[in-house]
């Protein structure tokens, strides 16, 4: 895991002998939509998460800022698709937690009785 500065710890991959920190921003957001990439985790509770491998592919490229080619980061992901998965996840997840819900008291302002 790596913060980054930012106090938020992120996944990191070894991909080639060298560690790449996965983390998601609202311009990659952007970037992922101007190129066609899809993403739509879901969350523990919500059902299993089906990638393909172009798509682990793909968005790791965006994710770490990997420098080679896609097809150079393919042959070094093939074997740590899980790993990859995994650290994509948690990186979503990082950038934009599940909402929480919040009982209506308490949103009201409201203080819910202890029991």
């Amino acid at each position: 895991m790596n913060q980054n500065g930012t106090g938020v710890e992120y996944p990191t991959i070894e991909l080639g002998g060298v560690n790449y920190t996965v983390k998601f921003s609202r311009g990659m957001l952007y970037r992922m939509g101007k190129q066609g990439v899809s993403f739509s985790p879901k969350f523990p509770g919500e059902g299993k998460v089906s990638m393909d491998f172009s798509q682990i592919v793909d968005l790791l490229c965006l994710a770490t800022g990997f420098p080679g080619t896609h097809e150079d980061i393919a042959e070094l992901v093939y074997e740590k698709r899980n790993e990859a998965v995994a650290a994509l996840m948690a990186a979503w997840g990082k950038a934009f937690p599940p909402p929480q819900t919040i009982p209506l008291r308490e949103q009201a302002g409201q203080e819910i009785p202890k029991q």
